[in-house]
């Protein structure tokens, strides 16, 4: 396919990695799912701290043991067990490893801006539907146990079906899909997801970084496009007439900045 995120010229990608991808805190726990080192030594600006894989008991799954590597011995789960077990719905299922995504109030403010955006505009113009965090997705044919989640997603009117309004899972992939870019995501993790949507045939995916105040678009074609707050995130072919400055679903700067 095309450029992949860590492909971008360094003189793009480090800054917002620095700032909204690199900086660990001890309370995050995360699920690490590190292959073959990917980013160079000089691409890469700070150290990242090892990552903690996410615990939680489900004794109503059996056993009531945690899962991670805490627990001394590592459970795989299933879709099954996800639609089963209480809070399943927080939570990215991948390689069976259940996985905790990361937030924080800077990332909830802003996608609650953005939320409001898509929603008035798909509303208005009948474009389709908009759905928040809470959908889960299980629509990628190379890998059909992985649940994945993104922090906002649209689906064309077209292809938006019963089945899908009802689902806790949705069977099919977005049209639209919007991650926002959180302190302790790592940039290993964020690639893949992306990787994975489009090849599930994601036409349109907008990467928000709050913090550095950037965004990234990733596009079916391979083509990618980097955004100021003073470009427009725009819906395109997926969303047509959305235009919205990235600007404004951003939090004011702090006086003299």
């Amino acid at each position: 396919m095309g450029t992949s995120l860590l492909d971008v010229p360094a003189a793009v990608l480090p800054e917002d990695l620095t700032r909204d991808c690199a900086v660990r805190s001890p309370n995050v726990r995360r699920a690490s799912l590190r292959g073959p080192a990917s980013v160079a030594p000089d691409r890469w600006p700070t150290q990242p701290v090892p990552s903690r894989r996410f615990s939680v008991c489900l004794p109503e799954l059996g056993g009531g043991s945690p899962v991670g590597e805490s627990a001394g011995r590592e459970r795989r789960y299933s879709p099954e067990d996800v639609l089963r077990m209480s809070g399943g719905k927080h939570f990215e299922l991948i390689e069976g490893r259940l996985v905790e995504p990361n937030g924080g109030a800077l990332a909830g403010w802003v996608l609650a801006n953005v939320l409001h955006r898509l929603v008035e505009s798909s509303r208005d113009d009948a474009h389709g539907w908009v759905f928040s965090a809470s959908l889960q997705y299980r629509c990628f044919p190379d890998r059909p146990d992985m649940i994945r989640k993104v922090d906002a997603s649209f689906v064309r009117r077209e292809r938006t079906s019963r089945e899908l309004l009802d689902s806790l899972i949705a069977p099919v992939a977005p049209d639209l899909a919007v991650e926002l870019v959180a302190p302790g995501d790592e940039a290993e993790f964020m690639e893949a997801k992306i990787r994975d949507f489009l090849r599930a045939g994601v036409p349109l995916f907008w990467l928000i970084f709050p913090v550095a105040r950037t965004a990234r678009v990733h596009r079916l074609d391979g083509s990618i496009a980097g955004l100021a707050e003073e470009d427009d995130l725009d819906g395109e072919d997926v969303l047509p007439g959305f235009r919205c400055r990235l600007g404004d679903v951003l939090p004011p700067r702090p006086e003299g900045t």
